[in-house]
């Protein structure tokens, strides 16, 4: 869903890469107890884009591309989980309203 919101341009994706999973896979069983793994389905964005596939700049990522990434969150010991999650959605609305703001002051005209 969001990479179709991506594409389409009506959503900004604020965060991490997405995990870049794409293929489905299914296991036939043979005749001799071994098994075949076969890629039976990929899932494309609208505009065909493949999030199995390795960002071409960065190898080591795969999935959605954010529009506002983040920084990896590094969970505190001494926090709960609410707590941190509270903290993280702080800073992906803060990420996001800076976002807001350019895009409305470049759309606004001068003068």
């Amino acid at each position: 869903m969001a990479g179709a919101l991506q594409d389409r341009g009506r959503a900004q994706i604020v965060g991490q890469h997405s995990f870049g999973k794409s293929k489905v896979q299914t296991v036939l069983k043979l005749n001799d107890d071994s098994a075949l793994i076969l890629s039976t389905a990929v899932y494309l964005t609208p505009k065909l884009r493949d999030l199995g596939q390795p960002w071409p700049e960065d190898k080591t990522k795969r999935g959605l591309h954010p529009d506002v990434p983040l920084p990896a969150p590094t969970p505190n010991a001494g926090l709960t989980y609410e707590v941190w999650h509270q903290d993280q959605v702080r800073l992906a609305a803060a990420a996001l309203r800076k976002v807001l703001a350019a895009q409305s002051a470049a759309a606004t005209p001068a003068g």
